[in-house]
C-alpha cells in the first residue's frame, strides 16, 4: 500500500471520531505497517554542549531554546549535552533518539541517558554520583523515573476483559478509550494488549480473570529519563522508529529484559512534569492506538519476543 496523505488527515485530526475513522481505512496490518514505513520524516537539527562525556546525555526538543530545553543546560551543565530539535506532525521521538545516540557513542561515555526535556530533578549531584559509580560493564540500564507502583502488562485479549473494564471503570472518557482501542484490535484480529500505568487495586481487579503473556515491574517511569550502558546500546537499532512517539521505550524495555545484565532501580529520582511538550490529551490517546497495533505487529512476526 502507498503512503497516502489523506488517511494522514484524519490521523491528525483533533477529533478522536475522525482519529477513529483512519484506523478503518485499513484492509490489515500490513497496509498500516506499510503506511508506518512510507510517513515523511521531520527536518532534525543537532546542538551540542560541551562537557564531561563521561556520560552524554541526548534531549530530544521541539525548541533548544524553550523553557524546559534550558532547565536541562543549566541543571546537567557539567555533561555533554546533545540535543536534537525536531518538530511538528512529522516529530518522530524514536528517530530524534537514534540520531542523537549516534553521536554520543563517538565520545566513548560510560552511559548514554536519553531523557525527555520536561523533567525535573531536585538532587543532581546525588542523581549523577548515583550513576557514575556503578559498573557499566554490570548494569546496562538504570531507572530513575518517579512512580514505585509502575507495571507493564501484556495480557491475552479475550470477551472478559471489555465487561472487567465496564464494571470497574464505570461510564466515562476512559472506558471509551479501552473499548476503542480493543475494538481496532479485535478487528485486526490481534491478540495482545498492552497496560502501562499504575498497579493499583483497580487494575488488578480489572486484569484478575485476563492470562498474562509478561509482567516488568520498574518501579518507575522508564521512558523519561533512559540511562544506559554504552556497552548494551546498538546504534543501528535502539529504538524502533515506526513507532510514532509512544510505546518504543516500553519495546527498548522488554528486550533490555530479555538480554543480559542487570537493570538498576536509583533511589534518586526523576521528576516527570506530565508530557507537556507532547502532551496527554485524549486525541494523543487515540493516535496512540497504532503503536498497539505496531508492537502486536511485532510479537505476532517474532520481532519482539516477550
Amino acid at each position: 500500500m502507498h503512503y497516502n496523505s489523506d488517511f494522514e488527515e484524519l490521523y491528525y485530526s483533533n477529533d478522536y471520531e475522525k482519529i477513529l475513522s483512519f484506523y478503518y481505512k485499513f484492509e490489515d496490518v500490513e497496509d498500516i505497517v506499510e503506511w508506518l514505513k512510507n510517513r515523511p520524516e521531520a527536518e532534525r537539527k543537532i546542538y551540542e554542549f560541551e562537557g564531561d562525556s563521561e556520560v552524554v546525555f541526548v534531549i530530544p526538543t521541539s525548541d533548544v531554546n524553550n523553557q524546559f530545553s534550558n532547565y536541562i543546560k543549566r541543571t546537567f551543565k557539567k555533561y555533554h549535552l546533545i540535543f536534537v530539535e525536531s518538530r511538528g506532525r512529522y516529530f518522530n521521538f524514536s528517530k530524534s533518539v537514534n540520531e542523537g545516540v549516534k553521536i554520543a557513542m563517538k565520545y566513548k561515555p560510560k552511559y548514554v541517558i536519553i531523557s525527555n526535556d520536561d523533567i525535573k530533578v531536585d538532587n543532581v549531584d546525588s542523581l549523577m554520583s548515583e550513576i557514575l559509580n556503578e559498573d557499566n560493564r554490570k548494569v546496562k540500564a538504570m531507572i530513575a523515573g518517579e512512580g514505585k507502583n509502575q507495571i507493564v502488562k501484556v495480557v491475552k485479549l479475550s470477551w472478559i476483559l471489555p465487561n472487567m473494564i465496564r464494571l470497574i471503570k464505570g461510564s466515562n472518557e476512559v472506558v471509551k478509550l479501552f473499548y476503542d482501542r480493543i475494538s481496532i484490535l479485535n478487528r485486526f484480529r490481534l491478540p495482545f494488549y498492552l497496560y502501562i500505568g499504575e498497579n493499583n487495586l483497580k487494575t488488578k481487579m480489572i486484569f484478575s480473570l485476563s492470562k498474562t503473556v509478561l509482567e516488568i515491574y520498574p518501579k518507575g517511569k522508564w521512558g523519561i529519563f533512559m540511562t544506559i550502558s554504552s556497552r548494551f546500546i546498538n546504534t543501528d537499532y535502539l529504538l524502533d522508529p515506526l513507532y510514532i512517539n509512544g510505546v518504543e521505550d516500553i519495546d527498548l524495555l522488554i528486550r533490555l529484559y530479555k538480554s543480559e545484565g542487570e537493570i538498576k532501580i536509583l533511589k534518586n529520582k526523576v521528576k516527570d512534569l506530565g508530557s507537556k511538550s507532547l502532551g496527554t490529551s485524549r486525541i494523543r490517546h487515540y493516535r496512540n492506538i497504532i503503536n498497539f497495533i505496531y508492537f502486536n505487529y511485532k510479537i505476532l512476526n517474532k520481532l519482539l519476543i516477550i
